[in-house]
């Protein structure tokens, strides 16, 4: 970024990055960025805007340093700090404002270079959904102990990457039943392998049934359904709050 016409008249240069960031509660920015002699003014910086670019923030103003330097920001961290949602209409500008362009002394020369700009979470599961035979209520009475009980579940989870690639080869999936009191009757669980690609964002419809033994007596006649994500904790994701979905 510098300015086309030399010393006539000052220029804004910038390079905005729109993005949804609504289900995120960890984000990074990540840039390398360098200076040519350009003197530090209030109009350079990383800016941040949650209203698609009606209004900007600046929460990081950018230094005067020749060498290449590696700036990470916690971006969550900074929207608090200044008021500001991570939402669907975010907006991340990179801005320079001077008088000159890239030249090769520092009598007539500004301008800033921003390199391997990366915007990444910690990867995440989140439970999106819970349903039953396409309806999201059972109500059942059972009462007889001939046959077996089965509540037949889909269960959609979103997988978001991280920086770097993820794979286990046992998620724990738990499935847990309480009647209308909030007992826990019955729990299941389920192992699956997982894989998620770096920055990747997908979410997948999981199949399940809930068996209960014939001889378990259920006489009431609404009972809720918890599924649980990676109760084991095999993902280092600090995010249990959204690995959780009922149905009631």
């Amino acid at each position: 970024m510098d300015d086309s016409v030399d010393n006539s008249v000052y220029s804004t240069n910038t390079m905005d990055i729109a993005m949804s960031l609504a289900d995120y509660t960890d984000v990074t920015l990540e840039f390398r960025h360098r200076d040519r002699w350009d003197e530090s003014s209030s109009g350079d910086g990383v800016f941040l805007s949650d209203d698609a670019g009606d209004t900007y923030t600046r929460i990081y103003p950018l230094g005067t340093s020749a060498s290449w330097q590696t700036i990470t920001l916690d971006l969550a961290a900074y929207a608090a700090e200044t008021g500001l949602v991570l939402n669907n209409s975010m907006v991340i500008r990179f801005q320079q404002v001077d008088n000159y362009g890239w030249g090769s002394s520092a009598a007539a020369s500004d301008g800033r270079e921003f390199d391997d700009i990366k915007i990444y979470s910690l990867p995440d599961l989140r439970a999106v959904s819970l349903e039953s035979g396409g309806s999201t209520t059972i109500s059942k009475l059972w009462k007889g102990f001939t046959a077996d009980k089965q509540i037949s579940l889909e269960f959609a989870v979103q997988s978001r990457g991280g920086n770097t690639p993820f794979s286990s080869p046992a998620i724990e999936f738990v499935y847990d039943l309480e009647d209308s009191g909030g007992t826990p009757r019955w729990n299941e669980d389920v192992e699956l392998p997982w894989s998620i690609d770096a920055m990747e964002i997908r979410t997948d419809s999981l199949t399940s049934t809930l068996t209960i033994p014939a001889s378990m007596h259920l006489p009431d006649l609404n009972y809720t359904v918890h599924a649980f994500i990676d109760t084991q904790g095999e993902m280092d994701e600090a995010l249990e709050n959204n690995n959780e979905a009922t149905l009631s």
